[in-house]
């Protein structure tokens, strides 16, 4: 690599505006788009096993080195969000670093070029989402060991040197494990070849058999993952409607790349008027247009045809001619795939006479662009500061898509905003009232704000748009015991019963109304209904044991402890099983579960005060000394004579 002090002069100032730019983004927070998913909430990120890892720790993804290097900053920062963002800035750092290398190395006669195109990959705008998004850490990840097969492909091209290749095919296996998009690797290998030698050779692509294979292999296991979910079904969008999404799509890129406007987290598909709409008919001639302009500069230029076919082969994934997600496009596609074309843009720009003349011009031409740009991307990495910030940008730009709504309502909600979020969530279900998910937020946020009637009320619009929707009459029922309407509640679970015989919700729900009302027969028929067809659901097991507790010890200690052994965070199923320990005059144990209830509730008086009665009746006084305390403290009642007492046996 040609580093002379001209080279790491360009380096230091892109890598300086670059630190400018971000390092903001290290200050943020996580945000609720995924970032639950992949940190927060994510299996192996937070406790680590080689299941998880495997398995996508549902991600919907296979791409065990990104969740390794997500898992690592969690050590290092202790779960905060300033390490995350730290390392994606690193993380960028290092691919611009590679980007420069890449370009100098294969437009070696092209002074300023591979500074413009470093420049360009830093700090465009539409590179923002990758890296101040955590979860976009992937794109970060498997571009690094992109790019570095890249660089040593064109060393072993030059050298002909086989531990090169074996180099190349080590980083291409890791680029594999870091994101599936790295399946177009092998191919963009065959371009490099094709760049240096103006041919194919049948030979070259053998060497590259195992990458081909192993790109086979990602695919498909990727395909497996999203298939349930991401992968929307193929009668969703007809042939000719996904045509047009990847037209629109690149339209959308490329005129991105040159003006960059509307970012936003979320770029909706068009409802269906929509896709005749001339807003949405013009950007897909304009990727007719694209294509045209593309096969004009393929036969002009053998570099052309390198950078033209860089940036449509890692586009062509995020086309949606498989429509994946809810988004037509994504700021975060561009990361890699720009390079392409910033590598066009470079080259064409280099072949104009008066550039080509004066070498300054290319630095002059960076500087007046990337200055533009820097000043769009220094507002936009502002967006991505927390959730709030976020979906107030999508609203803005898409005031009719329900998502940015509620995005923001489920923030509000987080930190106590309710009236906020309660307004976001109105709104969502007015822009669109087809969208049944939506209610859930609304009525499950008003029952929480003692607006059961409110509530209530949302949960049947909800029906009406769907009264097939089992789990809205499982929640409604719910709400209707709290207004004390058992016959209403007992029509919604009989409902939903009806609509899916195998609801176990709704048994157990159904259960526990005929335990309030005193039907202990018909209660336990329906627990044992619930536990029959979901025997992991510890809830039908607590509330069996529960119903069993006035008949029968032995079964209800059975239920309890299943209950704790399919979820160890149970409060009341410790509490119960405590008690009834200690009616059994199993001291020992009862004092466990009651201290087992207070590590997961620390401030619960009523569980204190019983432990202090165990350990009376074990003879330790201080210990229950201390616990009758600690009652008093969470607001329990603990009669004065009873303290005494403690008081007085310990002396």
């Amino acid at each position: 690599m040609n580093l002379d002090r001209r080279s790491i002069y360009e380096l230091l100032g892109i890598v300086l505006i670059t630190l400018i730019l971000y390092w903001p983004s290290t200050q943020f927070d996580f945000v609720n788009y995924d970032d639950q998913v992949y940190v927060l909430e994510n299996a192996f990120v937070q406790s680590p096993t080689m299941n998880s890892l495997l398995d996508g720790s549902g991600t919907g993804n296979f791409h065990p080195l990104t969740m390794i290097s997500l898992w690592l900053d969690h050590t290092l920062g202790n779960g905060s969000a300033q390490m995350y963002h730290v390392s994606n800035v690193l993380w960028h750092l290092l691919n611009t670093v590679l980007v420069f290398f890449l370009v100098q190395r294969i437009l070696s006669n092209h002074r300023g070029v591979p500074f413009f195109v470093a420049l360009l990959f830093a700090i465009h705008p539409m590179h923002i989402e990758s890296v101040a998004w955590i979860s976009s850490r992937k794109d970060l990840v498997y571009t690094f060991f992109y790019l570095s097969a890249l660089i040593v492909y064109n060393q072993y091209l030059m050298k002909q040197q086989k531990q090169f290749l074996v180099y190349t095919l080590v980083l291409g296996v890791l680029s594999l494990l870091s994101k599936p998009a790295a399946i177009t690797l092998p191919v963009a290998l065959a371009l490099l070849y094709y760049w240096e030698s103006g041919t194919i050779q049948a030979k070259k692509l053998l060497e590259l058999a195992p990458l081909f294979l192993g790109s086979i292999i990602i695919g498909l296991l990727t395909i497996q993952l999203q298939s349930n979910d991401a992968i929307n079904d193929l009668e969703t969008y007809s042939v000719v409607e996904r045509m047009g999404f990847a037209l629109y799509g690149i339209y959308y890129y490329t005129i991105q790349s040159i003006w960059p406007s509307g970012l936003v987290a979320m770029h909706p598909y068009p409802a269906g008027d929509e896709m005749t709409s001339i807003s949405f008919i013009a950007p897909m001639l304009g990727g007719i247009i694209m294509l045209l302009l593309a096969a004009w500069g393929f036969k002009k230029d053998r570099k052309l045809r390198f950078g033209i076919l860089f940036y449509l082969l890692n586009l062509v994934l995020m086309l949606q001619l498989v429509s994946i997600g809810r988004a037509i496009v994504a700021e975060r596609y561009t990361y890699l795939s720009y390079l392409g074309l910033f590598l066009v843009f470079g080259v064409l720009l280099s072949s104009i006479t008066k550039i080509k003349e004066n070498k300054s011009s290319f630095y002059v031409l960076g500087i007046i662009v990337g200055g533009l740009f820097f000043f769009i991307s220094i507002k936009q990495v502002r967006v991505w500061e927390n959730s709030e910030t976020l979906w107030s940008k999508a609203i803005q730009e898409n005031p009719q898509d329900w998502y940015g709504y509620i995005g923001r309502g489920n923030y509000y909600q987080e930190i106590g905003k309710e009236a906020k979020a309660l307004a976001d969530f109105e709104k969502a279900i007015q822009v669109a009232p087809d969208q049944i998910d939506n209610y859930f937020n609304l009525g499950d946020l008003q029952y929480k704000m003692l607006q059961v009637k409110k509530a209530v009320a949302t949960y049947s619009l909800a029906i009406e748009q769907r009264p097939d929707y089992e789990q809205a009459y499982i929640n409604r029922g719910q709400f209707y015991i709290a207004l004390q309407d058992g016959a209403s509640a007992l029509a919604d679970f009989n409902q939903a019963i009806a609509l899916n015989p195998n609801s176990y919700l709704a048994y157990n729900n159904r259960g526990n109304l005929y335990l309030m009302v005193g039907n202990i027969a018909e209660a336990v028929a329906d627990f044992n209904k619930s536990i029959e067809i979901n025997p992991d659901y510890a809830n039908a097991w607590y509330n069996r044991g529960t119903a069993l507790l006035n008949s029968d010890l032995k079964s209800a200690q059975r239920d309890l402890e299943q209950a704790v052994t399919i979820n160890p965070g149970y409060f009341d199923a410790y509490n119960n099983l405590g008690s009834l320990y200690y009616q059994k005059n199993d001291l020992e144990r009862a004092s466990w579960a009651f201290t087992q209830a207070l590590q997961i509730n620390e401030h619960a008086g009523s569980v204190w005060l019983n432990l202090s009665v165990v350990k009376n009746s074990l003879g330790d006084y201080r210990g229950a000394l201390e616990s009758a305390l600690s009652a008093q403290k969470e607001g329990a009642q603990v009669a004065d004579s009873y303290l005494n007492q403690l008081r007085s046996n310990i002396r």
